[in-house]
């Protein structure tokens, strides 16, 4: 049976380490949740329609600066109001979310 030197020995770890090391870093960076505009807390509020509004402008208002999309948040928005459709009309009120870091 061969014998491993204390030369080889401290060599096979070093490279051990280094890999281990690498692969943690790696996995941290491509890590899907670590979006910086991710807003962590999701509340509900009475939107009145104004003149023009359509659903994706409201969705595109609401969804700045957070990780949802126009489209989700639009499907999310008709099933809050049971609307079956897109059209929506000035003056009536509306079920909307919004996102913020800050918890209320």
């Amino acid at each position: 049976m061969r014998t491993i030197t204390k030369k080889k020995f401290y060599l096979i770890m070093t490279i051990v380490c280094a890999v281990v090391i690498v692969v943690m870093l790696g996995v941290k960076f491509v890590n899907a949740n670590d979006n910086p505009n991710a807003s962590k807390y999701k509340y509900y509020t009475s939107y009145k329609i104004q003149e023009n509004d359509t659903l994706t402008s409201i969705a595109e208002k609401y969804t700045k600066d957070t990780n949802v999309s126009v489209s989700d948040y639009i499907t999310d928005l008709k099933n809050d109001n049971r609307l079956k459709d897109d059209e929506i009309t000035e003056g009536e009120n509306l079920i909307i979310s919004y996102y913020s870091d800050i918890k209320k």
